[in-house]
């Protein structure tokens, strides 16, 4: 099934400026040189929504997406409909400033306490983000523990930064990989399509409230 015959599942809201769409898990956000399978933005630029339609950045490659989500991971993101909305949201994301975005994650072994804050300084590979003292930049994660399951904890994180992997690396280096993430772990388990990470809520500023 296209994305297409899915669109009444993938849109949670849209406006003038802006869509949300909810990403199902095992998608890419955008394209690479190596996917043969279509991406939330080949959709976004193919699909004859009223996006397509309307869209101002249409040129651009990412089609409006303000914010990536891994391939494993699904749930909200923000596209831009408008060349204003895509600068302004952009903006507000690099800047950490009227863009915040919370997820849901199962993880494997529960934290000692209720919170913790993970500052490792991230790098990018070929294929992953890493933590890197050396040549990383800064990130920031902030997790608190939601209840406790049979096998593991649900926690809930808030990031400031949007780097790589980010929480999947965080928590991996330091000793609470997330569940069922192939990415992160042994090269002898499977590879899944979907890892328990939810991109839950982002809170950002709508294009009528930017006075």
């Amino acid at each position: 099934m296209t994305l297409e015959a899915k669109k009444d599942n993938l849109i949670i809201y849209e406006d003038f400026d802006i869509i949300i769409v909810n990403k199902p898990a095992g998608i890419l956000s955008h394209a690479d040189k190596h996917e043969k399978n279509e991406t939330i933005s080949q959709w976004l630029k193919n699909s004859q929504h009223s996006l397509a339609r309307r869209i101002g950045v249409i040129s651009d490659p990412r089609a409006g997406i303000v914010q990536r989500l891994d391939r494993a991971v699904s749930g909200v993101m923000v596209v831009a409909k408008t060349q204003l909305a895509l600068y302004f949201l952009q903006k507000s994301l690099k800047k950490r400033k009227f863009f915040n975005k919370k997820y849901l994650v199962v993880i494997k072994k529960c934290f000692p306490k209720k919170k913790l804050i993970f500052t490792f300084p991230l790098a990018k590979t070929k294929t992953r983000g890493v933590v890197s003292f050396l040549r990383g930049k800064s990130s920031y994660t902030s997790c608190k523990t939601k209840r406790k399951l049979r096998k593991g904890c649900l926690i809930e994180c808030f990031t400031r930064s949007g780097r790589t992997h980010q929480i999947r690396e965080h928590l991996s280096f330091s000793g609470f990989p997330i569940s069922d993430d192939w990415h992160f772990q042994s090269k002898k388990k499977k590879k899944s399509e979907e890892t328990l990470l939810l991109a839950k809520k982002i809170t950002f500023l709508l294009p009528g409230n930017w006075n």
